[in-house]
This record gives C-alpha cells, sequence and structure tokens, in this order.
C-alpha cells in the first residue's frame, strides 16, 4: 500500500494540519506531474497494489484530478480518495457516477462539528451526492469532542457505517496544533463513549495509526474478541509519494526522513522502516519504558513524531499566515520591523489615525480586558474608549492575560477568561492572547485554536533551552528583560524557538536586579505597591540605570538577526498621546531618543542622559558582571545629571547619529 500526494495544495488552513510548510525543495512544483503520476501508478502495479490511494493538500484541487481517476480505473485499480469534502461541480458528478465498489471517498469533517454555514453546506451536499461511497473521517485535536451530529450525517446520507478516527500529531520540523499528550487518558473515556453511540446506529470505528495503547484502554476494557485496531498504535509507514515523486514514511515525519523510490513499494517502505527504527526506543512518554503494552509488541509508543518531541523538544506550534517557519526566512530589518503597540484610553479617530499612516508598519495593539475581575499584570488604567476600540478595530487586537496568579482550573479564572475572550469577539477579533502561565495557554489553545498565544515577558524565558520548550504552545515569545542586552542569549534564542521572538524596547528591569522576583510577584498579581522595589537601590546606585532593558531607536541596528517583530511598552508611561506618538514615531523612523524619553519604566534613568553607540554596544557583550565591571559607573559620571542644566546632552546629541553616518 502506498499513498500517492498529486499536490499540497489545499484551500483550507486547518491548524492542525500534518503537511509542513518547505516539504518540497524551493520552486518545486505543488501539483504533481502527469508523467511522474504514470510513472508512480505503473510503480503500484508492478508491485501488485490494485489500489491508488489519492491525497493532498486537497486532491481534488489538482487541474488533472478526474483523469488521474479516470487512469486508475482503466488500470483496473480501485480508487480511495482524501478529501475535505468541498467537492463540486464535474468532480462531484464525476466521483458519484463511479460504482461504489471501486471508489471509496474518505471525508475529513473535522471543524464541522456545529451545523450551519456554507462550508458544512457544500460537504453535506457533496455527502448525499456520493452516498455508499463516501466515509467519514475525524482528527481529535482536543480534549472536548462531540460527534453525535457527523454519526447522524452518516445515517441520513446513506454513507458508508464507519467513522475513520485519527489524532492530530506535532510535524516535525513545522507548525500545527496537536492532541495535547496531557489528555490521552481522556481521550479513552471520550471512544468509549462514542463506540456506544456508534453502536446504537450500526456503525463502526476505524483508527488511524499514532494512538498509544493508553488511549484506547477503556475502549479495550469494554470490548471482549479481537482488536481490529491493533495497528493503530504501531508506526508500520505507509510511503506517501510527494508531487516530486520521492517518498516519505508520513507528512509528521516528511521533514526527517525522505528517499527517492526504490524498485518496489515493498523496497521503499522497508528503507523507510530502517531509518525509523533508530527513534522507534523513546516513546511519547517517560513510562513508555516500563510499559508492558510495549514490551508485548501491541503499542509502539505512539506516533512517533510525538516521540521525537521528547528528544528534539516540544514540536513547534500552529500555524498561521502571520507566524510563518522560520526556515528560508529573512530576520526582520530596522526599518521593515512590525511593532505590536500598548493601548492608552483614546477615542477610535486616534488610532484610526495612526492606521492611515502607520498601518504596514503596526501589526496590532495589545491591551488589557475589560473585565477589571481578570488583573493584567499593570495598575488598573483607564478604559472609557475601550469598548469603542474592540466594535471596530483598525488594527489587529491582543488581549493582555499575563497576570492571572492563580490556578485557572474549571470555573472561577478560566470561566472569567472564557466569557472576556467571546465577550470581544473571540477569534474573529482577537488576534492573540499574552499569557505568562502555561497551563492557562493549554486551556486556551484547546479553546480556541485560532486565536494565536504569545509568551510574557513575564515568563523570565532567557535561554534556548526555556525558549525550545515552549515550541509546539506558543507562537510568539518575548524574551526575558534580562537578556534584552545579551546578543549571545538573544541569538540562541531566536534559533531554539520556531515561533516569532518579538523583542520589548523601551521599558525592563534592570539587568541584575536583586528585586527583580518580587516586583514580577507584585506585577503577577495584579496589585503594585506605590513606588518599585528598585528605587532604593536607585537612589544608592544611580548608575544602575544604564543596564535597564531599554534599546533605543538609534540602536536598534545593532539587533539585527535577532527578532522578528517589535513591541513598545507604556500603557502606563505613555498615556500622554502626544508623549506617545513622539516615542512611537521615534523608533518607526529611526529617530535619536534619550532613555528619559521613551517612556523606561522604573529602571530607566529620569533625566536627559546621552547614550554613546560604543558604549551601548560594549553593554552587550559584556555578559553582565556588574560586579566586576566599572564602565557603566564610570560612563555615568561622565555623563550623567549635567550641573549646567542639560549642556553635556545638548551639547552631544548629534554625535551618535553622525557616528552611524
Amino acid at each position: 500500500m502506498a499513498n500517492v500526494a498529486v499536490t499540497l495544495r489545499c484551500d483550507r488552513a486547518c491548524a492542525y494540519c500534518f503537511v509542513p510548510p518547505g516539504l518540497l525543495d524551493g520552486g518545486a512544483s505543488q501539483d504533481m506531474k502527469m508523467e511522474v503520476f504514470d510513472e508512480v501508478v505503473d510503480w503500484l502495479m508492478g508491485s501488485q497494489i490494485g489500489e491508488l490511494r489519492l491525497l493532498g493538500g486537497e486532491p481534488t484541487l489538482h487541474p488533472s484530478f478526474v483523469q488521474m481517476v479516470e487512469k486508475g480505473m482503466e488500470r483496473g485499480m480501485d480508487v480511495r480518495v482524501f478529501t475535505h469534502g468541498r467537492i463540486r461541480g464535474r468532480t462531484l458528478q464525476y466521483l458519484s457516477s463511479l460504482p461504489a465498489d471501486r471508489l471509496g471517498v474518505l471525508v475529513n469533517v473535522t471543524g464541522l462539528e456545529k451545523e450551519g454555514g456554507e462550508e458544512t453546506e457544500a460537504v453535506r451536499d457533496a455527502l448525499a451526492s456520493l452516498g455508499p461511497r463516501a466515509t467519514l473521517g475525524y482528527t481529535f485535536q482536543r480534549r472536548s469532542n462531540d460527534l453525535s451530529l457527523f454519526l447522524d450525517w452518516i445515517v441520513e446520507s446513506g454513507l458508508n457505517p464507519r467513522i475513520r478516527l485519527g489524532m492530530a500529531q506535532p510535524v516535525f520540523g513545522g507548525r500545527n496544533l496537536f492532541f495535547p499528550v496531557s489528555a490521552v487518558a481522556d481521550l479513552g473515556e471520550v471512544l468509549l463513549r462514542l463506540e456506544g453511540m456508534s453502536l446504537e446506529r450500526g456503525i463502526g470505528l476505524d483508527f488511524d495509526c499514532g494512538f498509544p495503547a493508553c488511549a484506547l484502554a477503556p475502549l479495550e476494557r469494554e470490548r471482549t474478541g479481537s482488536r481490529e485496531e491493533t495497528s493503530a498504535c504501531r508506526c508500520a509507514p505507509v510511503p506517501d509519494v510527494l508531487p516530486d515523486g520521492s517518498a516519505v514514511p508520513c507528512f509528521a515525519l516528511g521533514k526527517l526522513i525522505r528517499t527517492r523510490r526504490l524498485a518496489t513499494v515493498e523496497d521503499t517502505r522497508d528503507a523507510l522502516n530502517r531509518a525509523l527504527a533508530p527513534y522507534r526506543e523513546i516513546g511519547t512518554f517517560v513510562e513508555c519504558g516500563q510499559c508492558r503494552q510495549r514490551e508485548s509488541g501491541r503499542c509502539e509508543g505512539g506516533c512517533l513524531s510525538s516521540a521525537l518531541r521528547r528528544l528534539h523538544g516540544p514540536a513547534p506550534g500552529p500555524r498561521s499566515q502571520a507566524n510563518p517557519s522560520k526556515e528560508g526566512q529573512k530576520p526582520a530589518t530596522e526599518a521593515e520591523a512590525r511593532y505590536w503597540i500598548p493601548y492608552i484610553d483614546q477615542p477610535l479617530s486616534f488610532w484610526e489615525a495612526l492606521a492611515e499612516r502607520w498601518r504596514d508598519r503596526i501589526a496590532g495593539v495589545y491591551l488589557p480586558p475589560a473585565d477589571e475581575r481578570l488583573p493584567t499584570g499593570r495598575p488598573r488604567q483607564p478604559r472609557e474608549h475601550l469598548e469603542e476600540l474592540f466594535a471596530r478595530p483598525p488594527f489587529r487586537l491582543s488581549l493582555l492575560l499575563n497576570g492571572i496568579p492563580e490556578d485557572p482550573g474549571e470555573g472561577g479564572t478560566r470561566d472569567l477568561v472564557w466569557g472576556q475572550i467571546e465577550r470581544l469577539g473571540g477569534q474573529d477579533k482577537i488576534a492573540q492572547v499574552v499569557l505568562s502561565r502555561l497551563d492557562l495557554a493549554e486551556l486556551v489553545r484547546e479553546r480556541f485554536p485560532g486565536i494565536q498565544l504569545a509568551a510574557s515577558v513575564l515568563m523570565d524565558v532567557r535561554t534556548g533551552e526555556e525558549a525550545m520548550r515552549l515550541n509546539g504552545l506558543f507562537d510568539a515569545l518575548v524574551p526575558s528583560s534580562a537578556v534584552l542586552r545579551d546578543l549571545d542569549a538573544l541569538k540562541e534564542i531566536r534559533r531554539s524557538f520556531n515561533g516569532t521572538v518579538r523583542l520589548l524596547l523601551n521599558e525592563g528591569c534592570l539587568r541584575t536586579c536583586p528585586f527583580r522576583e518580587e516586583h514580577f510577584r507584585e506585577m503577577a498579581g495584579g496589585v503594585l505597591q506605590p513606588g518599585t522595589p528598585c528605587e532604593s537601590l536607585l537612589a544608592e546606585e544611580p548608575w544602575l540605570c544604564l543596564t535597564g532593558a531599554w534599546v533605543l531607536p538609534q540602536h536598534l541596528w545593532m539587533y539585527q538577526g535577532v527578532y522578528d517583530e517589535l513591541k513598545l511598552s507604556g500603557r502606563v508611561t505613555l498615556r500622554d498621546p502626544k508623549r506617545y506618538l513622539r516615542v512611537l514615531d521615534g523608533y518607526l523612523l529611526g529617530r535619536f531618543l534619550s532613555p528619559h524619553q521613551i517612556g523606561g519604566g522604573p529602571g530607566a534613568p529620569r533625566h536627559p542622559i546621552f547614550v554613546e553607540s560604543d558604549f551601548f554596544r560594549e553593554t552587550l557583550r559584556c555578559g553582565g558582571r556588574c560586579g566586576d565591571c566599572s564602565t557603566c559607573r564610570s560612563y555615568y559620571e561622565r555623563w550623567g545629571p549635567p550641573r549646567d542644566g542639560v549642556t553635556k546632552f545638548a551639547r552631544s546629541s548629534t554625535v551618535d547619529a553622525e557616528k552611524r553616518l
């Protein structure tokens, strides 16, 4: 058996899609050429395989799809098509005319759990036309799944009385939504209930590969006789032939292992199995090493792509057009970087004017929830115009939920979060949620798979290893302000994190502040004490303000290659709209600014001070050993608060720009 991916194109954008971006070499056609298709059919026939299995992408989008099915039929092959079901016109008419004992159409109905909508109606029309030729398929991607609607469809449209079930698995080297490993035990109970409903309607369950035996255990305990779904717990690759004619063990592992087609399908499958052999000992869970089911050969520890997450770090997270894979991605430059900017309480006309001027450079606006019971890690701010912005946002919106301190389990905080997101328009209006808790991130991802997740600076991610652990759950990451003056650390984070790295520019803690954790706890609790913990430290050692985590517009060029997006802070410090616009324009236009002008936060200078490029560059490579270094102290003594007003600062305000020129 082998699958033939006649195209990698698809007109859907399923968050769990197994096809990783860049699977084919750059410039290669996404559609299989007819001469390659003819070779593959000959290869199948020469391997004594009488079934032509066509998949994609969406196979019906191939311009010669009908011709391909006709060729298979003419060679005496049975044909099986894997489709999303939105088949119209001549293609649907042709498929519906073929004998049901020669054609099978597996229709993936994942995402159509709720009746209604144009897409659902198109799929229902196709199912009614295909009748017994069609079998429904469903991919579990979250804990709660109600498939009763699909069981009714099978009966109503006279479909094949089976439903094929799969688990969304992480794609090696890609970005997709996958079933949370922590919920595998819950899936068994879901399957048990589903089988009960299915049997009442005379419908059987089939299982795709990748299910660990522990997921099927509740189902097995209730069954007697043979276990038809044993293969679901084993990894026995059916070669997937790509449009260029090469073969991979499956899409999920396609960027790990790939081979040319060998003489027969069996030879090709054996070669793929040999390549997979070193990874078969891993297992999805630590407990797999002591599992009796695995020792007996009943289970191989779940999908190998899921197991590889333990070896190579978590698999990358949900793809989105706004957050592409990093493969081949050119780092953003100073002049083209997009900014996330803070909400301040201004009329809608303020934001519309910004959009008119800077739409191409502003990625979105991040703002607090309208429900004041949800903390945001900052003092309360005015919200008079907040609902106005929600109603007609000229930018994408990012919701701050990064200050939630308690366990966001069922009820309480979790329900407040759900209600807030839904009240503000859900996935249609909220493009992103900023979080500082892994458990809450998993819950949000499950409930709102279309919303991007950003890891807050409050998560304090400082190393590549820490960043890697966020892959597969977060789409964006704001590194700790403790490493914003450490280019080597930022490069490691960007290499390790598969999503978007976003630098927070104009606010942040002192590099070696002893009150850092205390301040973070205050922010996470949403109730900040008057002043800041580091005020007394700065009063005694004012030179420490030069170690704050801020980057001035005139120095941003030094960060080339370590970020994808940029973020301005200032929900508190930039509430004056004139100052807000001056700072925003300063960064977008690369103008000269002093630290006291950018908002700054608690650790920033409160007076004019000139920051030379040479000095700032030195702080990016110094390693933060402030106790063993006098560079910042000496520089502050030279350029600190002048005795003659702002003379020292004003006299030197153009020096840095001249050096860059």
